[in-house]
């Protein structure tokens, strides 16, 4: 599971270098998103948020090594949330304010007839159509 160590580039708190709103900013720290063994999949400019400026692969490393200490020995909980979770939670959120204006009124749209469709057919979970 442990892959051969890449530097993933020089680390920088949370503030302008990256094009996130205030209200995003969640955590302190945004970092280069860089996983040793998943670099193809990463572009430069990709970035994590962190509660602390850390390099992503030994981040990762480190989870990695206590997932595999724990394993058959401990409980070790880990939760893995993505849109679906986050809806559940948070409720409809507005469209992202990364979006350049035109794309968030097109979203905001779409949400805002799905929604009023859901008032007349009734909810019907689908993560894609037909399933």
């Amino acid at each position: 599971m442990h892959a051969s160590r890449q530097s993933a580039g020089t680390l920088t708190p949370a503030p302008a270098d990256v094009p996130l709103p205030p209200s995003y900013r969640i955590l302190p720290a945004s970092v280069p998103f860089a996983v040793p063994g998943f670099l193809r999949q990463c572009s430069p400019t990709d970035r994590a948020l962190a509660p602390e400026p850390v390099d992503c692969g030994e981040w990762f490393e480190r989870f990695a090594a206590r997932v595999e200490a724990a394993v058959g020995k401990a409980y070790l909980p880990v939760c893995r949330m993505s849109d679906g979770e986050f809806l559940l939670l948070f409720g409809h959120q507005p469209p992202s304010l990364r979006y350049p204006w035109p794309r968030r009124l097109r979203v905001g749209l779409r949400q805002l007839a799905t929604r009023i469709g859901q008032r007349f057919k009734g909810f019907r979970a689908q993560t894609a159509p037909g399933v």
